[in-house]
């Protein structure tokens, strides 16, 4: 069947006592593994994962759309939460990364990119805005697609999530992300690698 089958069903026999825990402490942290940047590239790439093993089988199988979107929408965040990280030593601006809400922390990198004079409203920034705000009209909280209702016991409404479209979205809200920061460091002359 798969990997995960493979795996329950060889321990079968021996559930639940072969079952064990799985977090710990690491004995040897990195700070490089407890960046922004650490966990927008972890989440980047387990979207895009998902997003490969997934495609063609969406089809009569619309069950696996609610945890793609909610990871790609967290992936979406920590990349706007990453690239602003990046602008305070320069801008003195302090950083806004609390929260889930995207066009907040959307305009947030906005004024951060403005402070550093090269700010480019266009078509991108433009549809960035537009996608970030059509994602919070209906999941302002980030929680939309965690739970069946609110925490206020009421139902969601019923919503349809495109598997292109939300892939899409992705890149374009990611790559404006990464872009901005990666401009930072271009004007800065600090080479790419050597971003925190």
């Amino acid at each position: 069947m798969g990997v995960y089958d493979d795996i329950v069903d060889f321990l079968s026999d021996e559930l639940p006592y072969s079952a064990k825990t799985f977090l710990a402490r690491r004995r040897n942290p990195s700070d490089s593994t407890e960046t922004w940047n650490y966990f927008s590239y972890s989440y980047e790439n387990g979207f895009v994962a998902l997003v490969e093993a997934i495609y063609g089988k969406v089809e009569g199988h619309e069950h696996l759309l609610p945890p793609l979107y909610m990871l790609g929408r967290q992936s979406m965040e920590l990349s706007l939460k990453a690239a602003i990280a990046e602008f305070p030593p320069y801008t003195k601006i302090p950083p806004l990364l609390d929260g889930h809400n995207l066009p907040k922390l959307f305009e947030h990198l906005c004024q951060q990119i403005r402070a550093m004079d090269y700010f480019n409203d266009s078509e991108w920034t433009w549809k960035v805005r537009e996608l970030v705000e059509h994602i919070h009209q209906f999941d302002p909280k980030g929680d939309r697609f965690r739970y069946p209702q609110g925490l206020d016991g009421m139902k969601y409404r019923h919503v349809d999530i495109t598997f292109t479209e939300l892939v899409k979205a992705h890149g374009l809200i990611t790559v404006f992300a990464d872009a901005s920061a990666d401009e930072l460091h271009l004007e800065k002359g600090i080479p790419l690698e050597q971003r925190p």
